[in-house]
Protein backbone atom coordinates (compact mmCIF):
# COMPACT_ATOMS: atom_id res chain seq x y z
CA UNK A 1 0.00 0.00 0.00
CA UNK A 2 1.52 3.32 -1.04
CA UNK A 3 2.50 5.79 1.66
CA UNK A 4 -0.02 8.60 2.15
CA UNK A 5 1.04 11.87 0.65
CA UNK A 6 1.17 14.99 2.79
CA UNK A 7 0.83 17.29 -0.21
CA UNK A 8 -2.74 18.24 0.65
CA UNK A 9 -1.98 19.06 4.27
CA UNK A 10 -1.66 22.64 5.47
CA UNK A 11 1.63 23.43 7.25
CA UNK A 12 1.37 23.56 11.02
CA UNK A 13 1.85 27.08 12.30
CA UNK A 14 3.42 27.37 15.70
CA UNK A 15 4.02 30.64 17.51
CA UNK A 16 7.56 30.87 18.81
CA UNK A 17 8.27 31.27 22.51
CA UNK A 18 9.79 34.64 21.72
CA UNK A 19 6.54 35.85 20.16
CA UNK A 20 4.53 34.44 23.06
CA UNK A 21 6.75 36.21 25.60
CA UNK A 22 6.62 39.45 23.62
CA UNK A 23 2.83 39.33 23.32
CA UNK A 24 2.30 38.62 27.03
CA UNK A 25 4.73 41.28 28.31
CA UNK A 26 3.31 43.79 25.84
CA UNK A 27 -0.24 43.03 27.03
CA UNK A 28 0.85 43.47 30.65
CA UNK A 29 2.31 46.89 29.84
CA UNK A 30 -0.67 48.04 27.78
CA UNK A 31 -3.23 47.03 30.39
CA UNK A 32 -1.36 48.58 33.29
CA UNK A 33 -0.27 45.33 34.97
CA UNK A 34 3.26 46.77 35.24
CA UNK A 35 3.91 49.95 37.18
CA UNK A 36 6.07 52.94 36.35
CA UNK A 37 9.60 52.52 37.67
CA UNK A 38 9.10 48.81 38.34
CA UNK A 39 12.36 46.89 38.16
CA UNK A 40 12.34 43.59 36.30
CA UNK A 41 14.88 40.91 35.48
CA UNK A 42 15.03 38.34 32.72
CA UNK A 43 14.94 35.64 35.40
CA UNK A 44 11.78 36.99 37.05
CA UNK A 45 10.01 37.44 33.71
CA UNK A 46 11.02 33.97 32.54
CA UNK A 47 9.81 32.43 35.81
CA UNK A 48 6.47 34.24 35.56
CA UNK A 49 6.01 33.04 31.99
CA UNK A 50 7.25 29.52 32.70
CA UNK A 51 9.89 29.57 29.96
CA UNK A 52 13.66 29.99 29.64
CA UNK A 53 15.43 33.35 29.64
CA UNK A 54 16.49 33.19 25.98
CA UNK A 55 13.10 33.96 24.37
CA UNK A 56 12.40 36.51 27.10
CA UNK A 57 15.66 38.28 26.27
CA UNK A 58 14.59 38.62 22.63
CA UNK A 59 11.15 39.91 23.64
CA UNK A 60 12.63 42.45 26.03
CA UNK A 61 15.07 43.65 23.38
CA UNK A 62 12.13 44.44 21.09
CA UNK A 63 10.25 46.26 23.83
CA UNK A 64 13.32 48.33 24.70
CA UNK A 65 13.60 49.34 21.04
CA UNK A 66 9.93 50.38 21.11
CA UNK A 67 10.51 52.52 24.20
CA UNK A 68 8.20 50.40 26.36
CA UNK A 69 11.04 49.19 28.63
CA UNK A 70 14.45 50.59 29.56
CA UNK A 71 17.69 48.68 30.03
CA UNK A 72 19.55 49.84 33.14
CA UNK A 73 23.27 49.44 34.00
CA UNK A 74 22.87 46.58 36.53
CA UNK A 75 21.53 44.27 33.79
CA UNK A 76 17.96 44.61 34.93
CA UNK A 77 15.07 46.17 33.06
CA UNK A 78 12.88 49.03 34.19
CA UNK A 79 9.42 50.28 33.23
CA UNK A 80 10.00 53.92 32.18
CA UNK A 81 8.83 56.66 34.53
CA UNK A 82 6.42 59.17 33.06
CA UNK A 83 6.95 62.93 33.36
CA UNK A 84 4.39 65.68 32.91
CA UNK A 85 6.09 66.76 29.66
CA UNK A 86 5.91 63.22 28.25
CA UNK A 87 2.29 62.94 29.37
CA UNK A 88 1.35 66.10 27.46
CA UNK A 89 3.13 64.83 24.35
CA UNK A 90 1.26 61.53 24.62
CA UNK A 91 -2.05 63.30 25.15
CA UNK A 92 -1.67 65.27 21.92
CA UNK A 93 -0.59 62.26 19.89
CA UNK A 94 -3.30 60.00 21.33
CA UNK A 95 -6.09 62.49 20.65
CA UNK A 96 -5.08 62.66 16.99
CA UNK A 97 -4.38 58.97 16.35
CA UNK A 98 -7.19 57.49 18.41
CA UNK A 99 -9.61 60.18 17.31
CA UNK A 100 -8.97 59.35 13.66
CA UNK A 101 -9.28 55.60 14.29
CA UNK A 102 -12.58 56.15 16.13
CA UNK A 103 -13.94 58.31 13.33
CA UNK A 104 -12.99 55.67 10.76
CA UNK A 105 -14.50 52.87 12.85
CA UNK A 106 -18.00 54.35 13.04
CA UNK A 107 -19.14 53.10 9.64
CA UNK A 108 -17.74 49.61 10.28
CA UNK A 109 -19.22 48.86 13.70
CA UNK A 110 -22.32 46.67 13.64
CA UNK A 111 -25.06 46.67 16.32
CA UNK A 112 -23.53 43.42 17.60
CA UNK A 113 -20.14 45.12 17.88
CA UNK A 114 -21.63 48.02 19.82
CA UNK A 115 -23.47 45.61 22.12
CA UNK A 116 -20.11 43.95 22.83
CA UNK A 117 -18.54 47.35 23.57
CA UNK A 118 -21.37 48.17 25.97
CA UNK A 119 -20.79 44.84 27.74
CA UNK A 120 -17.08 45.60 28.13
CA UNK A 121 -17.92 49.02 29.54
CA UNK A 122 -20.38 47.47 32.00
CA UNK A 123 -17.73 44.99 33.13
CA UNK A 124 -15.31 47.87 33.62
CA UNK A 125 -17.86 49.76 35.74
CA UNK A 126 -18.62 46.70 37.86
CA UNK A 127 -14.92 46.10 38.46
CA UNK A 128 -14.53 49.75 39.47
CA UNK A 129 -17.24 49.40 42.11
CA UNK A 130 -15.52 46.26 43.39
CA UNK A 131 -12.16 48.03 43.58
CA UNK A 132 -10.65 45.63 41.03
CA UNK A 133 -8.23 47.96 39.24
CA UNK A 134 -6.59 45.17 37.20
CA UNK A 135 -9.92 44.26 35.59
CA UNK A 136 -10.84 47.93 35.12
CA UNK A 137 -7.68 48.55 33.11
CA UNK A 138 -8.01 45.30 31.13
CA UNK A 139 -11.61 45.99 30.11
CA UNK A 140 -10.76 49.61 29.31
CA UNK A 141 -8.01 48.40 26.98
CA UNK A 142 -10.38 45.87 25.37
CA UNK A 143 -13.04 48.56 24.91
CA UNK A 144 -10.78 51.05 23.18
CA UNK A 145 -8.78 48.59 21.09
CA UNK A 146 -11.98 46.96 19.81
CA UNK A 147 -13.02 50.34 18.43
CA UNK A 148 -9.64 51.14 16.92
CA UNK A 149 -9.37 47.77 15.18
CA UNK A 150 -12.75 48.44 13.60
CA UNK A 151 -11.06 51.30 11.71
CA UNK A 152 -9.54 48.53 9.55
CA UNK A 153 -6.31 50.49 9.42
CA UNK A 154 -3.40 48.28 10.44
CA UNK A 155 -1.03 51.25 10.42
CA UNK A 156 -3.19 53.28 12.79
CA UNK A 157 -3.65 50.35 15.16
CA UNK A 158 0.11 49.69 15.21
CA UNK A 159 0.84 53.33 16.06
CA UNK A 160 -1.85 53.41 18.75
CA UNK A 161 -0.55 50.22 20.33
CA UNK A 162 2.91 51.78 20.62
CA UNK A 163 1.50 54.81 22.45
CA UNK A 164 -0.50 52.52 24.75
CA UNK A 165 2.65 50.51 25.49
CA UNK A 166 4.22 53.66 26.87
CA UNK A 167 1.08 54.96 28.57
CA UNK A 168 -0.19 51.71 30.10
CA UNK A 169 1.95 51.69 33.28
CA UNK A 170 0.80 55.24 34.04
CA UNK A 171 -2.81 54.06 34.18
CA UNK A 172 -2.11 52.20 37.44
CA UNK A 173 -2.42 55.63 39.09
CA UNK A 174 -6.22 55.36 38.74
CA UNK A 175 -6.14 53.01 41.73
CA UNK A 176 -7.91 54.69 44.63
CA UNK A 177 -9.09 57.64 42.53
CA UNK A 178 -12.83 57.20 41.87
CA UNK A 179 -13.06 60.54 40.03
CA UNK A 180 -11.09 58.99 37.15
CA UNK A 181 -13.60 56.16 36.87
CA UNK A 182 -16.47 58.66 36.98
CA UNK A 183 -15.03 60.67 34.10
CA UNK A 184 -14.28 57.54 32.06
CA UNK A 185 -17.84 56.31 32.59
CA UNK A 186 -19.26 59.60 31.32
CA UNK A 187 -16.97 59.70 28.29
CA UNK A 188 -17.69 56.06 27.41
CA UNK A 189 -21.44 56.71 27.66
CA UNK A 190 -21.13 59.61 25.21
CA UNK A 191 -18.91 57.55 22.92
CA UNK A 192 -21.31 54.61 22.84
CA UNK A 193 -24.21 56.96 22.08
CA UNK A 194 -22.29 58.48 19.17
CA UNK A 195 -21.42 55.03 17.82
CA UNK A 196 -25.06 53.93 17.99
CA UNK A 197 -26.05 57.09 16.13
CA UNK A 198 -23.27 56.54 13.57
CA UNK A 199 -21.99 60.06 14.25
CA UNK A 200 -18.22 60.11 13.59
CA UNK A 201 -17.76 63.73 14.71
CA UNK A 202 -19.49 63.16 18.05
CA UNK A 203 -17.59 59.89 18.50
CA UNK A 204 -14.27 61.61 17.94
CA UNK A 205 -15.23 64.39 20.37
CA UNK A 206 -16.22 61.88 23.07
CA UNK A 207 -12.94 60.01 22.61
CA UNK A 208 -11.00 63.26 22.97
CA UNK A 209 -13.00 64.05 26.11
CA UNK A 210 -11.98 60.68 27.57
CA UNK A 211 -8.27 61.16 26.85
CA UNK A 212 -8.13 64.82 27.88
CA UNK A 213 -9.96 64.31 31.18
CA UNK A 214 -7.72 61.40 32.13
CA UNK A 215 -4.57 63.32 31.14
CA UNK A 216 -5.62 66.32 33.23
CA UNK A 217 -6.06 64.18 36.33
CA UNK A 218 -2.88 62.20 35.74
CA UNK A 219 -0.97 65.45 35.24
CA UNK A 220 -2.11 66.57 38.69
CA UNK A 221 -0.96 63.27 40.20
CA UNK A 222 2.45 63.53 38.54
CA UNK A 223 2.72 67.11 39.76
CA UNK A 224 2.02 65.97 43.32
CA UNK A 225 4.74 63.33 42.96
CA UNK A 226 7.24 65.93 41.82
CA UNK A 227 7.63 64.64 38.27
CA UNK A 228 7.89 67.90 36.36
Amino acid sequence: MPEASGARLEPVRRETLHETAYTEIRAALTSGRMKMGESLTLRSLAAALGISETPVREAVRRLVTEGALEAVPNRSISVPVMTRAKLEEQRQVRVELEGLATEMAVANLTPTDIKHLAALDAQMAAAGKAGDTVTVLARNSDFHMSIYRASRSDLLVDLIEITWLRAGPLLTLVDGRPEMMKNAKSAHRDLLAALRNQDPIAARAALAEDINAAAEQLDAVLGDDGRG
